[in-house]
């Protein structure tokens, strides 16, 4: 409640905020990877959200088809972010972060990228489960 009200604060009007600066942070200890983030969330048009963007006039953007892939014996859902890009991502590097089994995933990575130019290594940063 906002003070001296008797009116809930409405919580939706932080997420953007939220969101917009939640994935500009990360660990001290990732400096290494001078990564470049993407932050992608997948909208979800109910009907109550149409019909608000009709009525104040908003046009909206198509929602990305949801994929799923087989993970660990479940469905994990993703969406193709450059599917239909064509042109070459300017990657260099990928370095494999803190996992028990780092040095498997850097060897799946290398085969899957063997005919380009990017280079793989893995994090110097200890794994603590």
């Amino acid at each position: 409640m906002r003070l001296g009200t008797k009116q809930p604060t409405d919580a939706s009007l932080a997420y953007p905020a939220f969101i917009r600066y939640v994935s500009r942070y990360k660990h001290r200890g990732f400096r290494e990877e001078k990564e470049v983030r993407i932050v992608a969330v997948p909208t979800w048009h109910s009907a109550e959200y149409l019909a608000g963007a009709k009525e104040f006039g908003e046009s909206l953007k198509p929602e990305k088809e949801r994929k799923f892939r087989v993970g660990r014996g479940q469905l994990i859902p993703y969406i193709e972010l450059f599917a239909t890009l064509n042109a070459r991502l300017p990657i260099e590097r990928v370095i494999i972060g803190p996992h028990s089994e780092k040095e498997a995933r850097a060897s799946a990575l290398r085969l899957m990228l063997r005919n380009t130019d990017i280079k793989v290594t893995v994090s110097e940063i200890p794994f603590v489960s």
